[in-house]
């Protein structure tokens, strides 16, 4: 089983070289729970409000 913590993005994009491509089609996938947490903050939490005063 491949952790895909640190290639998560460029496996769901597309933006991988073909040797990780044929690892990735030959095995089957993990991602830590703390990384969906890490991109559910980054991209779906709503960002601060800053008050431009």
């Amino acid at each position: 089983m491949l952790n895909l913590d640190t290639h998560m993005s460029f496996a769901l994009t597309g933006q991988l070289r073909k040797s990780e491509r044929s690892l990735l089609v030959e095995r089957d996938w993990s991602i830590a729970a703390f990384v969906l947490w890490e991109v559910d903050k980054k991209y779906c939490a709503p960002s601060p409000i800053v008050d431009p005063r």
